[in-house]
């Protein structure tokens, strides 16, 4: 089982994001938990489809790296715009 893990993302404004995220055994994809920015509660749901494709392709990134484990699922962006929460399986 694998635990939650923070990312820090310096925003091109020069504000810190932390985001904490984790691997969802449901939907085999990763999960946004809990985010802020500069210590202020932030949400997914008040970004833009551009910065949650972005966010989303860094966090990716960054579990691909520090777990050694290739997600096979990853985060579709035009599922989020169309509305559909969950990746196909």
């Amino acid at each position: 089982m694998l635990g939650t893990r923070v990312y820090k993302w310096k925003l091109s404004d020069g504000r810190i994001m932390s985001v904490e995220y984790t691997y969802s055994n449901v939907t085999k994809a990763l999960v946004v938990v809990d985010m802020s920015i500069d210590g202020k509660y932030h949400r997914w749901n008040w970004m833009s489809y551009r910065g949650r494709a972005e966010l989303m392709e860094l966090l990716e990134d960054d579990f691909e790296f520090f777990y050694g484990i290739q997600l096979s699922n990853k985060y579709d962006s035009e599922l989020d715009r169309a509305g559909l929460k969950e990746p196909a399986v």
